[in-house]
């Protein structure tokens, strides 16, 4: 029996025999009735105490403990292609080789380790048993909230008709990495196959026809984004200038190297018709080649920056 029942106990006997006394009960009487009082104040927090047992499936039986505890979901990698139209194809010539440089994030929260990207040709826009692979290309581990650009060799077999179809890139096509999200691995892109035999003229057609607009395909939302200068000089500030005229948002700008490490990071407020600018210095920076990736609410785009 715990002190705090002891005390509950102690202080209604007391109580109890102060009026009996006043009352003049008979002593028998009032020992059978405190009797009768203490036996439902020591039962009462028993029953207060009382823990209702989980309702199982098969009766007589009971899951343990452990079973009624959700577990936090363990860390996990999470591989995205980022969009990218400035390097995506227009249009790609049967059996002619291509080379698209295809920006792969990590966005979990576990560093993921090496797999490999495919991209499919298909006439729609949802990968299928029946789209066919163009290219592969192995991919580094990455750590989270970390990129990586990866050079990928694309070639249209042979018999393929001419026409408009879809690139798909899939980000650990042969699902060698465990990732928290899977249904997020594809990206889609908008293209022209054409024949060897075509002119220049109707390669050229092909191309800007049966694509969507820039714009659309980077998810800008009618923003206008613009580095200058681009290539630029080293020790030359990279000044960054994104406009709209649409609803107010919060951006962040992220400087990354080629190998996909982060450099620096701005958060920008993006209010209507006040253009946002933001600087990154290259002063630290070896000539090469550099990735700015723009993200916030709706908005999505990754530019090179080229220092020399």
């Amino acid at each position: 029996m715990n002190h705090y029942l002891r005390t509950i106990i102690s202080n209604a006997t007391e109580c109890y025999n102060y009026y009996m006394k006043k009352l003049a009960i008979p002593y028998k009487s009032s020992r059978l009735l405190l009797a009768s009082v203490l036996f439902g104040l020591s039962t009462a927090p028993l029953c207060a105490q009382e823990t209702k047992l989980p309702v199982t499936n098969n009766p007589g039986q009971v899951d343990s403990p452990a079973s009624w505890i959700q577990p936090e979901p363990a860390p996990a990698p999470d591989l995205v292609i980022a969009a990218n139209p400035q390097l995506a194809p227009t249009l790609l010539t049967v059996g002619s080789p291509a080379v698209l440089q295809t920006t792969i994030q990590n966005i979990g929260n576990m560093r993921a380790g090496f797999s490999v990207l495919g991209y499919y040709l298909s006439a729609d826009a949802t990968l299928s048993s029946d789209d066919v692979l163009v290219g592969e290309a192995i991919t580094a581990a990455i750590s989270p909230d970390n990129l990586l650009v990866i050079p990928t060799d694309v070639v249209v077999p042979a018999g393929t008709a001419a026409g408009s179809y879809y690139l798909l890139g899939v980000a650990d096509y042969l699902n060698l990495v465990r990732e928290s999200n899977n249904g997020n691995n594809v990206w889609v892109h908008r293209l022209a196959v054409a024949l060897p035999s075509v002119s220049a003229a109707q390669r050229s057609n092909l191309a800007t026809s049966n694509l969507p607009s820039q714009e659309a395909d980077e998810e800008l939302l009618g923003a206008d984004l613009s580095i200058a200068p681009n290539p630029v000089a080293h020790a030359t500030p990279v000044r960054v200038r994104l406009s709209t005229a649409g609803p107010q948002k919060a951006i962040t700008l992220a400087l990354y190297t080629s190998q996909g490490q982060r450099i620096a990071t701005q958060n920008l407020a993006l209010v209507p018709d006040l253009p946002a600018q933001a600087e990154f210095s290259t002063a630290s920076l070896a000539a090469g080649v550099y990735v700015l990736y723009l993200s916030g609410p709706g908005l999505h785009a990754v530019r090179r920056v080229v220092v020399e």
